[in-house]
């Protein structure tokens, strides 16, 4: 049983690395922006609370297609359950305030819609392939 849990936890972190480094090279592949930050290697610069500064401007971007791909993925891993949906997707979210990259820039409008399309991704995944 304890084998189990531990394989389970694995699988789950495993899948949620690669969810955000799949997040992160596709966003950084569709931002045109220039970044606001001074270097990369500044952590001073870089760990820092980035408040959106609007709060419904462009609420649902190409970014949001992305989430929803990302989770009707996630979602055909069977031990991947609604409660780890919920777990990545508000830990994105606030990671995403502290993101130094201009992609990372949203209104709290964007955030909420994320989130919507995270769910309705896994949700229409798995009432599609598990009836």
């Amino acid at each position: 049983m304890v084998k189990s849990i531990k394989k389970r936890l694995r699988n789950f972190l495993l899948i949620a690395s690669l969810l955000v480094f799949v997040n992160v090279l596709f966003s950084e592949l569709l931002s045109d922006d220039k970044p606001h930050y001074k270097k990369e290697n500044d952590i001073s610069m870089n760990l820092r609370y980035h408040k959106p500064e609007y709060l419904l401007k462009n609420s649902i971007n190409s970014y949001s297609i992305i989430h929803f791909i990302e989770y009707f993925l996630l979602s055909l891993l069977p031990f991947i359950k609604l409660v780890h949906i919920v777990f990545i997707s508000i830990t994105w979210e606030v990671l995403e305030l502290f993101i130094p990259s201009d992609w990372a820039r949203e209104s709290w409008a964007n955030k909420v819609c994320d989130l919507v399309f995270n769910f309705f991704g896994f949700y229409f995944s798995k009432k599609l392939f598990y009836k």
